[in-house]
Formats: structure tokens, C-alpha cells, sequence
């Protein structure tokens, strides 16, 4: 006779976030031109990857994207990410922690005197 033993855990937390689809991050020709392209709240402190999905709308065009910690007013060191293809692409971060209790935003920008870019999708994984 076979028995199954079924294994249960109190609880799983998923963390996940996500932009609007297709926000576009218009160029600007000055530094620290960062668009807000998403926010939201961390319920428990846990480690996690930006991931991001986009594309330029020039060869010549570089798109950056971090993960910004309103609650603690700073970059999360280790997130920002670069895409520079005229076709969707995807950028991984290193492993970072977030902070429980804290809201953060996804920003990205483009640097350059025209042109644009587009984050298909920024999730937090």
C-alpha cells in the first residue's frame, strides 16, 4: 500500500510588480532627467531582481532603469540596467534587497537631444 505525505508551509509571499505596458521615456539632453514609470509597497523584506522589457527608438539611443526607495529617499544600489536595441530586450539586475514597510518606484531615462524609449514591462522578481 502507498501513502502520500502532503508537505504544507504556513504562508509564501510573492513579490511582483509591474509598470504600465508600453510607457514611453522620452529623451532629454540634461543628466538626471528620471522618469517615474511605476510605484509600489513592499510588504516584507526579501531579495529580488529588476527585470526590465524594452526597447530604443535609435541605435545610438541607451535607456537606463533603476529601482529608486521613496521611503529611504535613495537608489537601490545594484539595479540600474541598460538597453540600447531598437527590438524589445530584456536587462536583469544583480540580486538586491528590498526593504519591507518601503515604497519604490521603477525610473528610467534617456539620455539624448531626440528620441525616445519604451519599458514594455519593469518587474520586480
Amino acid at each position: 500500500m502507498r501513502t502520500i505525505d502532503l508537505t504544507t508551509t504556513p504562508s509564501v509571499e510573492v513579490i511582483s510588480a509591474y509598470t504600465a505596458p508600453n510607457q514611453q521615456v522620452l529623451a532629454v539632453d540634461e543628466a538626471a532627467a528620471w522618469w517615474v514609470i511605476g510605484s509600489f509597497y513592499v510588504p516584507v523584506t526579501s531579495r529580488a531582481r529588476l527585470e526590465v522589457i524594452g526597447l530604443v527608438s535609435s541605435d545610438s539611443l541607451t535607456m537606463q532603469v533603476r529601482l529608486f526607495d521613496m521611503t529611504a529617499a535613495a537608489v537601490v544600489s545594484g539595479t540600474q540596467v541598460e538597453l540600447d536595441d531598437t527590438n524589445d530586450q530584456r536587462a536583469l539586475s544583480g540580486a538586491v534587497e528590498v526593504t519591507g514597510g518601503h515604497t519604490y518606484q521603477f525610473q528610467a531615462q534617456v539620455l539624448a537631444a531626440s528620441g525616445f524609449g519604451v519599458v514594455k514591462s519593469a518587474t520586480l522578481v
